[in-house]
């Protein structure tokens, strides 16, 4: 299978999935409101209970709308980041549920997961100078790093305090 073809697989599970979200909210706030107009004939509501309860329902169909959406724009982010596409939604891609989604529902094989990136420091190499060999750090340009980043807590010592 193809990259695109995976992507848009991925894509249209996530609105499905999307879809079912809206689908259920939909259905609980008219089982919510028809529940409520059958006790208002019944006698058992007044009518400002009765507008109460289609309040309630009317809220609580918007908050599962607003989950949804959430959730569909992590899925969304994750996925864009699993096949190596810019990440345009607002979405957070490291979420649990969008992490989950990506190893069952997108790319369950893994075929299209993306490289490990490397440390931003750069890896550690071990070059012979002069018959002297010792071990440096070589950014991703192939040249070698004068430091490393204090917070990254590597154990690397900035060359300049070896001498202080």
């Amino acid at each position: 299978m193809r990259r695109n073809r995976a992507y848009t697989r991925a894509r249209l599970a996530s609105e499905r999935i999307l879809a079912d979200a809206y689908r259920a909210a939909d259905q609980l706030s008219a089982d919510v409101s028809d529940d409520a107009e059958a006790r208002f004939r019944a006698g058992q509501l007044d009518a400002a209970a009765k507008n109460a309860a289609y309040a309630l329902a009317g809220d609580a169909r918007a908050a599962a709308y607003h989950e949804a959406e959430q959730r569909h724009r992590d899925r969304m982010a994750a996925i864009q980041r699993h096949f190596g596409q810019q990440v345009m939604s607002r979405g957070d891609p490291d979420a649990d549920h969008a992490l989950d989604f990506v190893e069952t529902d997108a790319d369950p094989e893994r075929l299209f997961a993306p490289f490990p990136a490397e440390a931003p420091i750069g890896r550690v190499v071990e070059i012979d100078y002069n018959g002297i060999k010792r071990q440096v750090r070589v950014d991703a340009r192939g040249r070698v790093a004068a430091y490393a980043d204090a917070e990254a807590g590597d154990g690397w010592v900035d060359p300049r305090d070896i001498h202080r």
